[in-house]
């Protein structure tokens, strides 16, 4: 993961410089220790696309998510939306898949019909959807039609 923030002595400065660093602890224990996170690099360098460090990075962000796929940056987990590990790692593995449907697949978000397909992927495959993790957002648990309501709601 890449570090590149600089270091000033004022207040918000050093707000951002504390966010930026709390997210390359998570970015890099995730990528180093998070079986998920391990398994999907291997597949993405068995399909022939090599994931260097600058494949992921932390950065601000001006939309309210925790992280992004994006083909020529990589991996972006956004340091100023303030996430547990749990959801950090969470969102890279949800990145990753994004990231091996562009590699192996070779999706492409223009194309609304492989955009949908790698979001849904990407819901069903990464825990998006797995009972704790909605109990976590505050959704009310169905038993009846739970993953497909959520996958439906989270593509």
């Amino acid at each position: 993961p890449q570090a590149n923030m600089s270091t000033t002595n004022d207040p918000e400065s050093q707000q951002q410089q504390q966010q930026h660093d709390r997210c390359i602890t998570s970015l890099t224990e995730g990528v180093n220790k998070n079986p998920h996170i391990r398994l999907m690099i291997s597949a993405m360098e068995k399909a022939g696309c090599p994931v260097g460090d600058s494949f992921f990075s932390c950065s601000p962000c001006t939309e309210r998510v925790a992280g992004y796929f994006d083909k020529d940056k990589g991996i972006v987990l956004c340091e100023n939306y303030p996430v547990t590990k749990s959801v950090s790692h969470g969102t890279v593995v949800h990145e990753m898949i994004h990231a091996f449907d562009t590699c192996r697949a070779r999706a492409s978000y223009d194309n609304l019909v492989h955009h949908a397909c790698t979001e849904i992927r990407a819901a069903m495959l990464s825990g998006d959807c797995h009972w704790w993790r909605e109990v976590a957002r505050g959704k009310p648990l169905p038993f009846i039609n739970h993953f497909g309501d959520c996958v439906r709601r989270r593509a």
